[in-house]
C-alpha cells in the first residue's frame, strides 16, 4: 500500500482533493435537499472518472475495475441521495 501512495501520489492527492471538496459542499448545502443530490451525483461521477483515468494513465484497467469503480460511485451517491429524502 505504501508503494501505491508513493508512486501515485498526485492522483490520490487529487482524490482525496475532489473527495473534501464535495464533502464541504454537500455539509455546507445543508437544508437544501436539491443541490445535495447534485452534489451527491457529482461526487459518484467524479470518483468514477478518477478511477477510470487512474487506471488507463497506470495501463492497468479492465472492465472489471470499470464496474468496480461504477458500482463503489453508485452506491456512494445512492446512499448520499438516500439521506436527503
Amino acid at each position: 500500500m505504501r508503494f501505491e501512495l508513493k508512486h501515485h501520489m498526485i492522483a490520490y492527492t487529487i482524490l482525496i482533493l475532489l473527495l473534501t471538496i464535495h464533502i464541504l459542499l454537500f455539509m455546507g448545502l445543508w437544508p437544501q435537499t436539491a443541490a445535495q443530490r447534485i452534489i451527491a451525483v457529482s461526487l459518484g461521477c467524479c470518483y468514477f472518472f478518477w478511477g477510470i483515468l487512474a487506471h488507463v494513465k497506470s495501463k492497468h484497467i479492465t472492465k472489471r475495475i470499470a464496474r468496480e469503480y461504477f458500482f463503489a460511485a453508485l452506491l456512494g451517491s445512492g446512499i448520499l441521495i438516500f439521506i436527503t429524502l
